[in-house]
Order: C-alpha cells, then sequence, then structure tokens
C-alpha cells in the first residue's frame, strides 16, 4: 500500500501550471516532500483558480498544460521519489455553457445521452419536466423587456445569451427560427438545409445524437469558410431578439426555464453544491455514470501516473460506501484513497469504508487545540457580547445560524425532502391526516437542526 508520509499541496491554475510545478522538483525534493497533493487537473471553467468547477472530467486542463506534461512531471517527480495524490470530484460539475454534458442535456432533454448522468427532478410540479436553469438576475419578462437577453448564433446553433450565459436552443426551435427569416437564403445554406431536409425529421434519440449532430459540425464547417452564412444567421437572432414575444415564446418552448437565481432560495429542482447554483451535482450511485465519469480517471492509473487519490465531498455521494467500493475495484489494493469528511469530535470514520482515512480536518482541530488558550475564553466571550450586544450562547448561535441557511437559502431542498418523505409513505395515513404537510415540514427541519453530526449512514429505518 503507498503511503504519502509527508505531502506538498499544489493549486493548479492559469498562473500556476505543470510547466512551473516541473522547475520546483528539485526544491520538493530538497524540502523532503514524499508526495505531491494536486488539486482537480481536469478541464474547469475557462479562469478558475481551483478547479473544482469541472466541465469534462475526460480531458486536462489546457489552462495548466497537457497530458505530455503531466507524464513528463510525475515520471520525474518518481525519479526523485516523489508520488502523486490526485484530487477528484465526483459529487458534481460545473453548471455553465462550457459544460458539454449538461448542454446537451439542455438542448435535448431527455433525449440527450447524459440526461441520466445529473441528479435532475424531473417531476417537480413548479418545472413541468423542464430543468431549471437559475442564472437571471431578474424575472424572465423583466429581463426580456431590459434587452439583457438576446438570441445569438454559436456557429452551429442558435443560442439564449444572458450576458456571459449561452444556453443552446432545441431542434425545433432552430427550424422555427429559420423559418421566421424575411430574406432570401444564402445559397450555401439553402444547399445544406435541403440536404439534411431537417424539417421532415421526427426529433427522437436517434436522430439528435446521430443526424443533428453531423447537421450542426457541417453547418459549423460552412459557417467557418462562408461569411455570409455566418452573417445571415447572426442577423436572424438579431432580429427576433428585437421582438419581446418571439424571445419569450422562445423561451417557453425549451427543455429548460430561465429564473431568477434568487428563486433556487424557494423552488429547485436539480441537486447542486450546498447553495452554489452553478455546480450541478451528478447521480454517481449509477454504475453507469461511475464508469463514464472514471474513464480517463481509469486510463491514467493504468499510466501509473496516481499513486493515490482524494475523494472530495463524498458525503455529497448518495451511497458513499458503494461509490468507495466501486473507486477501490478500479484503482486496485495498493493505491492509496483519502476522502475528505468532516468529522464532528469523538465522530469515527465508517469502519466498512475501503479508504485509508480523511483528508485530515479531525487532525487539523487537534492541531489547533494545541494553539488555543482556553482560559482566554471568558474575555473572548464578553469581547464578542460588547461588540454584539447580545447575550447568547455558542449553541444557541449555531442553531440559529443552522435555521437560516434552512429556511432562508434552502428552502426549496427542505420543500423537496418533505415531498420525498411523504411520497415514501412513512408515516400512517392516520397520521399524515391528522398533521398539515407544513407541520410535518417543520419536524423534519427541527430533526435536520438538532442533527448532532454532519451525515448519517443508516440504510434501514431503526427498530
Amino acid at each position: 500500500m503507498y503511503n504519502p508520509v509527508s505531502t506538498y499541496r499544489l493549486q493548479f491554475n492559469k498562473d500556476f501550471t505543470f510547466e512551473k510545478a516541473h522547475h520546483l522538483i528539485e526544491y520538493f525534493h530538497l524540502l523532503g516532500t514524499g508526495t505531491i497533493y494536486a488539486s482537480p487537473i481536469f478541464s474547469a471553467t475557462p479562469g478558475s483558480v481551483h478547479g473544482y468547477d469541472i466541465t469534462n472530467p475526460h480531458t486536462i486542463n489546457s489552462e495548466i498544460g497537457s497530458e505530455e506534461e503531466l507524464c513528463k512531471l510525475t515520471k520525474n517527480l518518481k525519479n526523485r521519489r516523489i508520488g502523486w495524490l490526485q484530487d477528484m470530484v465526483p459529487n458534481h460539475m460545473a453548471y455553465n455553457h462550457h459544460n458539454p454534458w449538461i448542454m446537451d442535456v439542455l438542448e435535448k432533454g431527455r433525449d440527450s445521452e447524459f440526461d441520466h448522468v445529473f441528479d435532475i427532478d424531473r417531476q417537480h410540479p413548479k418545472f413541468l419536466n423542464k430543468v431549471m436553469v437559475p442564472f437571471l438576475g431578474n424575472e424572465l419578462p423583466k429581463v426580456i423587456e431590459s434587452g439583457e437577453l438576446k438570441l445569438t448564433f454559436s456557429g452551429k446553433n442558435f443560442q439564449l445569451t444572458y450576458f456571459d450565459n449561452h444556453w443552446p436552443v432545441r431542434f425545433e426551435s432552430f427550424l422555427q427560427i429559420i423559418k421566421q427569416a424575411n430574406k432570401e437564403f444564402p445559397g450555401a445554406l439553402s444547399l445544406i438545409l435541403d440536404q439534411y431536409e431537417a424539417d421532415k425529421k421526427s426529433p427522437d434519440y436517434l436522430f439528435l445524437n446521430g443526424e443533428w449532430e453531423r447537421f450542426k459540425t457541417e453547418l459549423q464547417r460552412l459557417c467557418l469558410s462562408n461569411h455570409e452564412v455566418f452573417s445571415f444567421l447572426e442577423n436572424l437572432g438579431a432580429d427576433i431578439s428585437k421582438n419581446p414575444n418571439a424571445l419569450n415564446n422562445l423561451c417557453d418552448n425549451q427543455h429548460y426555464i430561465l429564473t431568477y437565481w434568487k428563486e433556487t432560495e424557494q423552488h429547485i429542482n436539480y441537486r447542486r453544491f450546498f447553495t452554489i447554483n452553478d455546480l450541478i451535482c451528478l447521480k454517481m450511485g449509477n454504475k453507469e455514470v461511475f464508469d463514464l465519469y472514471h474513464r480517463q480517471i481509469k486510463h491514467w492509473l493504468r499510466q501509473h501516473y496516481f499513486d493515490g487519490l482524494r475523494v472530495d465531498h463524498v458525503d455529497g455521494l448518495r451511497h458513499p460506501e458503494e461509490y468507495l467500493t466501486w473507486l477501490r475495484k478500479l484503482t486496485g489494493n495498493q493505491r492509496y484513497i483519502a476522502v475528505e469528511k468532516i468529522l464532528e469530535q469523538g465522530e469515527a470514520l465508517p469502519e466498512n469504508w475501503p479508504v485509508q482515512g480523511t483528508s485530515g480536518y479531525d487532525f487539523l482541530a487537534q492541531v489547533n487545540n494545541l494553539f488555543t488558550h482556553r482560559k482566554s475564553m471568558p474575555q473572548l466571550q464578553s469581547l464578542y457580547r460588547k461588540v454584539t450586544g447580545r447575550e447568547i450562547t455558542f449553541d444557541k448561535v449555531i442553531y440559529e445560524s443552522k435555521r437560516l441557511i434552512l429556511s432562508e437559502r434552502m428552502q426549496g431542498e427542505w420543500e423537496n425532502l418533505t415531498t420525498l418523505f411523504l411520497q415514501l409513505q412513512l408515516l400512517e395515513e392516520e397520521t399524515v391526516r391528522e398533521f398539515s404537510r407544513e407541520k410535518i415540514k417543520t419536524a423534519i427541519g427541527e430533526i435536520l437542526l438538532a442533527m448532532p453530526v454532519y451525515r448519517l449512514y443508516s440504510e434501514t429505518l431503526p427498530i
């Protein structure tokens, strides 16, 4: 079993690349570093300084380097007997137009090849089988009225554009937009439209993931070589953008619903990372999703780039033990696996997890206690009361803070949990009739607020 006795954390981004790390190998060696503990290296939102907003788990972030540079770096580190512990993010991905998987879902709906990847509640009554896209700075009608939302052409499809955000339109909308042209098509555009006869196609799974993709690729090639075609489609989008009614109808006919970002505080139909709207969670409990997401990790492990893995936010996964069992099988028994896990004082890591430990928050808490002068607590409390003007206990502060987040920031998740509880029929019918939904919701909330640990792992109800 690999043992990372001493680690040195590297935060890769556009300002600290594989090449820059390569120049520091001798420094790491002289320092006595046994293992490089690397931040996520996968493709992420451009400009990301941390890399946890992954857009493609199958490619390396081009801002930090290439696979060839990674291979060279890890090889030369090993020559100095320095291993590599790779941070990975199985819980969520970036929710923006740089992520081709989620954009495919928005464009094709349930016919997308990636629809099963994301944790979306298609049955939510408020969203009518559509995906919530909560990135507007105001309600949709006001955004359209202000002229901030526009229809633009990406080079291969039309898209709804809001400042730096872009969302693709569905195939049927593409046809409707084309039909609204009040000028004669350029000859080259007519040829490609006639060739594919798109208006005669049934927008089913096979067409959308086959011929429609080929059509967009062909259209993109044409636009790159024929500026007249690109300008025609670009101007067509600009003309429609001037018509609020047309733009509103276009929005209504997508596989998604554009909403004000604050609406997630009341309603939400996808799982996000805490309260961060632009990090959408994955259905990692689905083995197909696991295999798809870890395809490149598997390749890099076979190339012996990594001696171990660090799993980010393991508690975000539906079944952490199941996931870690799959991951252990993927990595083999000799690689080190650590999980990011918040352990309360006195709480132990589940013994049946096939991992070597946590990434060290519990250890850090112990170390911090060495530098804490407990006898000064009364003075610190006195200062706190003087500054805040509040006479309140620490436990009360914790409770009020939790209640604030639950009721003001995660009301949507609280509503969803209540709905799920009632759907599971965990209460007898007489009890459900006796107590209103709101009272049941309140009871669930109080249980959450009183929870002494971050998460429980029991798979069965208590007897």
